[in-house]
């Protein structure tokens, strides 16, 4: 067949691999937090979890939005919940570590 006949892939994410938000799970926001708590940083944290850091702050972009629309009264929408939840685990685990600095 010649070069010019082949049938083209189609753009977008390779068969099998999973979208990030089924990568957020209770036990690994868990994870997560008690590495920040411990002092780490949330990159780092994130990376001991087998996440890129690109798919944390595109959690955590998606948290923020979804915490504004909250404080703004909008109605969540379907799946923001996970995303809200762990970007307030993130921030109240965040000021509990510097915290803990504080005091040492």
């Amino acid at each position: 067949m010649p070069e010019d006949n082949k049938p083209k892939k189609k753009p977008g994410r390779p068969k099998g691999k999973t979208r990030g938000v089924l990568k957020l799970t209770h036990e690994r926001m868990t994870s997560i937090c008690n590495f920040i708590r411990l002092g780490s940083w949330l990159e780092v944290a994130a990376e001991a979890n087998g996440i890129h850091r690109d798919t944390l702050k595109n959690w955590l972009r998606r948290g923020a939005i979804y915490a504004a629309d909250r404080e703004a009264g909008i109605p969540p929408v379907k799946n923001s919940a996970i995303f809200l939840k762990f970007y307030d685990q993130v921030r109240k685990a965040t000021a509990e570590a510097e915290l803990l600095d504080i005091e040492r």
